[in-house]
């Protein structure tokens, strides 16, 4: 017996650790601004299968804006780039937006599976609009099977976690009013492996440096079910009768706390060991490149800085950095996946200083 169950623990070991290895899901929508997610940005890559499709609903309300959620208190939560604005006209408009996940996260007993995300709104919406983030079963033309869905829910006044019409009580909904303020939404759910109900969490505003959150601190405990196909879409809806701006930003998915906490993957490094004397911008390596390079720069006394790529005909396709950042080396992540190949610019500007360099997309 004892032999049967140290194999068990081997195989979901290993079974836990592949799953790892091909999540680290994230989106920082870190397109050119002013593209509409109607034009299905985003490609295989960063944990996901494909690109964002608009599977029901109005065509237009969702963006790529430069700028929205005020970080402030926020700030140790990791982010980058640009953001999502997705302007709701009111008057029942809705529409929802999904996109494939690389890998399916199936009902394997104790298995955990983590989301993040960040919303924030423009004015402090009514009972009936409703910022949802779900996770799914999804097949075109087959019915869908809706997991969860995490946000401002329809029919109440706080933040939930279950159905995307909770009303203003029950085991989905917490008591955490919802307001203006950017909010930090974690969600956890254990798998049972077994027809029997699958544990689920969510978190609003936990420290991201105060290590795993304890699930009897959580603002919603409640039971959910992994459909036997398993969880393969992730998705968000906005919509209701109130007219809004609603940001959204840093989608991310995983198997553990760390893969919603920690340094986003292509994010932005920092070095401070031996404090540079000079500001300076090095050249990306390797240059030329495909599909990613790497990009470092000197700071020799804290400044809000920026680090922006345009194109040949000076446009700017992505933002890297727009932060306050201590004295030190840094280090930036670029991923031209989602861009053609060419020419590009990368800039580095302080509020004293500007350097700007080439490198070169070859695919």
């Amino acid at each position: 017996m004892r032999k049967v169950t140290v194999l068990l623990s081997v195989a979901f070991v290993l079974f836990a650790t592949q799953i790892f290895a091909q999540m680290a899901v994230h989106e920082s929508f870190d397109y050119t601004a002013g593209t509409s997610l109607d034009d299905s940005p985003g490609t295989a890559g960063n944990g996901w299968d494909g690109s964002w499709f608009k599977q029901d609903g109005t065509e237009g309300f969702a963006t790529v804006a430069e700028a929205g959620i005020v970080w402030g208190d926020l700030d140790p939560i990791p982010h980058q780039g640009n953001e999502l604005k997705y302007s709701v006209p009111g008057d029942w408009a809705a529409s929802r937006y999904m996109r494939p996940l690389a890998t399916t996260l199936t009902d394997e007993e104790g298995a955990e599976y983590w989301m993040s995300f960040v919303y924030q709104t423009s004015d402090i919406p009514t009972g009936n609009t409703y910022y949802l983030t779900k996770l799914y079963h999804y097949a075109e033309g087959v019915d869908t099977a809706e997991v969860v869905a995490v946000g401002k829910s329809g029919g109440g006044t706080t933040y939930s976690c279950g159905s995307g019409w909770a009303g203003g009580s029950g085991p989905d909904v917490s008591d955490v009013q919802a307001t203006t303020d950017p909010v930090w939404f974690v969600m956890k759910i254990v798998a049972s492996g077994d027809t029997s109900v699958d544990r689920t969490y969510m978190w609003i505003n936990p420290d991201p440096a105060g290590g795993v959150p304890d699930t009897m601190d959580a603002d919603v405990a409640r039971d959910s079910y992994i459909p036997d196909a398993g969880i393969d879409h992730l998705a968000f809806e906005n919509g209701g009768e109130m007219a809004m701006d609603i940001y959204f930003d840093e989608i991310r998915v995983g198997t553990s706390w760390t893969d919603v906490s920690s340094e986003i993957p292509t994010g932005v490094s920092h070095e401070r060991k031996n404090l540079p004397s000079n500001f300076s911008l090095a050249q990306n390596y390797p240059n030329p490149f495909n599909p990613e390079t790497h990009i470092s720069f000197d700071l020799t006394e804290q400044a809000r800085v920026a680090l922006i790529v345009y194109n040949a005909k000076g446009q700017m396709v992505r933002t890297l950095v727009n932060e306050v950042m201590n004295s030190g080396t840094h280090y930036v992540t670029f991923n031209g996946s989602n861009l053609p190949s060419g020419v590009y610019f990368y800039k580095l500007q302080t509020n004293h200083s500007t350097q700007v360099k080439k490198m070169i997309l070859m695919k």
